[in-house]
């Protein structure tokens, strides 16, 4: 897996995360999630893409969800926004957002709970209409809301830009005219002009530059401290969701195989899959200096419609044996809340990552 080497990284991690929230109860909660679909053509197989996922996010707290494509993290974040819904996909499993059941909402119930829940998605292009101004593309959820009208349109798109750091002038611009990372701000501000509670960020630096990743990322923490509201950051990047996640949940094959806080998972990983990913991330010291080896994981990851039996990392794992593939493991959380899917969690010394100060 490849890692970006922005300004912030998993070294220097505690310079970007606020301070994690004091309440516990939960914002988002997500219990036994699981997708599946069918493939097109004569086969029709099933595709296990997310199976038995359930997660908990605070008011304020930032959860990050790492793992290689195709480990179902997009998915999960598709299924809490309900952007799922009426396409060829079972979804099964119980999502709330503030104690109410999104899954349970009617089609017109769900669009009155929108402003409650925006995303962020990963291509800032495919994101804004090439046809509408960046003022209209910030105007058009506030109207179909009802949130304001009239004059007053003009002066929230104002503000809208101004807290992303956009001239009031980029409102009577196209997508095309704007660089990408101006064009992700955009989509910063129109998600953010409605107030939510929770935000879903999928991969929302992945196709900008290097140089303009770290300051999406200190927006997004600006909007956290000032607004109290919630991520579920998803990134393939590990380095990136170390800097700016309270807690980290690791994803294989449509799993979660290890949930804990960013200091438990970066600094004590209990799953190799988590310790794997740890000895990737690129040190800043001449390799003959570098602590850590390299771990290299044989193959590809499994087909999710045809899974392992037992743990679906056991086909790449340098410590499996014989019981990984008669029993899947649970989940099961640890002494310190550290949750790990490893028969032999408890047995191993796994390599992890220095994080002064970390959580």
């Amino acid at each position: 897996m490849e890692s970006s080497s922005i300004d912030v990284s998993i070294a220097d991690a505690e310079a970007t995360r606020i301070d994690p929230p004091a309440a516990r109860r939960a914002l988002l909660q997500v219990e036994d999630l699981s997708v599946r679909f069918r493939t097109r053509g004569p086969s029709r197989a099933v595709v296990h893409a997310v199976t038995d996922v359930s997660v908990e996010i605070a008011p304020g707290e930032t959860l990050g969800l790492i793992g290689e494509s195709g480990s179902g993290k997009s998915t999960v974040a598709r299924a809490v926004s309900q952007l799922l819904r009426g396409q060829r996909v079972q979804v099964t499993g119980s999502i709330s957002l503030d104690g109410v059941r999104l899954d349970q909402l009617s089609k017109r119930e769900l669009r009155a709970q929108r402003h409650r829940m925006q995303m962020i998605f990963q291509d800032p292009n495919d994101a804004l209409d090439p046809r509408m101004t960046v003022g209209q593309s910030i105007e058009e959820p506030l109207r179909i809301l009802g949130r304001t009208g009239g004059d007053q349109l003009g002066a929230t798109v104002e503000r809208a830009l101004d807290t992303v750091g956009l001239a009031p002038a980029m409102a009577a611009r196209r997508p095309h005219e704007l660089s990408g990372g101006q064009r992700q701000r955009v989509n910063i501000a129109r998600a953010m002009a409605l107030e939510p509670q929770l935000v879903l960020c999928d991969e929302v630096v992945s196709a900008l530059d290097v140089s303009i990743q770290a300051d999406i990322l200190n927006l997004l923490a600006a909007f956290q401290r000032e607004r109290h509201v919630a991520y579920l950051f998803i990134s393939h990047d590990l380095g990136v969701v170390a800097s700016v996640s309270h807690r980290i949940g690791v994803m294989y094959l449509g799993r979660l195989v290890e949930v804990g806080t960013t200091s438990q998972v970066v600094r004590t990983p209990r799953h190799p899959y988590t310790e794997a990913l740890l000895s990737a991330e690129p040190e800043a010291v001449p390799s003959r200096l570098r602590a850590r080896t390299r771990i290299i994981l044989d193959g590809d990851i499994p087909s999710p419609i045809d899974p392992p039996s037992g743990c679906g990392f056991r086909t790449r794992c340098r410590y499996a044996q014989d019981r990984c593939e008669a029993e899947v493991p649970p989940l099961t959380p640890g002494p310190d809340g550290h949750l790990v899917a490893c028969h032999f969690a408890d047995e191993l010394h796994l390599s992890g990552r220095a994080v002064p100060g970390g959580r």
